[in-house]
């Protein structure tokens, strides 16, 4: 029982700090609202060759959803609108709004082993 209350609480200390795990092959949410990326930080492993995130704006003004590096830029999302971005390699994806420059968030994305990822019957090769 101490058990079970121990790991509950370690997961609403994750929830609370702004940290999302996924490990699925589902896509993956990240919710703007109230001027900030919930989660602010989104962790995923990756067992395959991709994973989808997306994100859906729930503010009622516009905000974008711009890498750091340039690598992805959603443009102007007004209230209801979504972008979805998928991450095919690991590494740290940081973001921001280009219009609320305060508002910061990242994709923490790591690769499980060769092994597991090539599952799906796919070898990397590209043929």
């Amino acid at each position: 029982m101490r058990t079970l209350a121990m790991i509950l609480g370690v997961g609403l200390l994750l929830t609370a700090g702004g940290v999302k795990v996924a490990h699925s092959q589902q896509p993956s949410t990240i919710v703007i609202r109230d001027f900030a990326f919930q989660p602010a930080t989104l962790r995923v492993t990756l067992s395959g060759r991709r994973h989808e995130v997306r994100w859906v704006n729930n503010d009622a003004v516009a905000h974008t959803v711009t890498a750091d590096g340039g690598t992805f830029d959603s443009g102007a999302l007004g209230n209801g609108a979504t972008f979805a971005f998928t991450v095919m390699s690991a590494g740290t994806y940081a973001y921001h709004c280009e219009i609320h420059t305060r508002m910061r968030g990242q994709i923490a994305v790591e690769q499980t082993s060769a092994s597991e990822g090539d599952r799906d019957g796919d070898t990397g090769s590209g043929y």
